[in-house]
């Protein structure tokens, strides 16, 4: 299991945090619980003691919004996307996405995505896989 605490946002107006808790997903690049300990080794490497782990470059560095939306959008051109349309919100999107389309219910999705209203329906897009997941519920629900 891996914690996860974000110290704040803008719908946390008294500041208080929140954590959310992830295991292994059993995925070989896409578990928060590799990840975590790969940050660890990187912060161990650099020789922080902070705990700012996921957002450490160098020992007295941060890595910025700026840098990742660079990085999203170099991603973006090497796969053939327009740039322009990749920024930090995208991974938020993208994870709505992904949420949504492997059948995960809204209220938990909003729970998870820390949304406070519906308001996580405008970063959710509709894909392939959300067809194929409706095209066998559909299946199943008239057999």
């Amino acid at each position: 299991m891996v914690d996860i605490t974000f110290r704040g946002s803008k719908n946390d107006q008294m500041g208080c945090g929140t954590t959310r808790r992830l295991g292994r997903s059993g995925h070989d690049t896409l578990c928060p619980v590799r990840a975590a300990l790969g940050l660890k080794d990187h912060a161990a490497s650099i020789g922080s003691t902070s705990d700012h782990m996921l957002c450490l470059v160098s020992r007295d560095q941060l890595l910025g919004a700026d840098t990742v939306a660079k990085v999203l959008r170099q991603a973006a051109v090497a796969m053939g996307a327009d740039s322009a349309k990749f920024s930090c919100r995208s991974l938020r999107c993208g994870g709505a996405t992904a949420l949504l389309s492997s059948g995960v219910d809204s209220t938990l999705l909003m729970l998870h995505g820390r949304w406070r209203s519906d308001v996580f329906q405008r970063y959710t897009r509709y894909n392939q896989q959300t067809g194929v997941n409706l095209a066998m519920q559909m299946a199943g629900a008239s057999t």
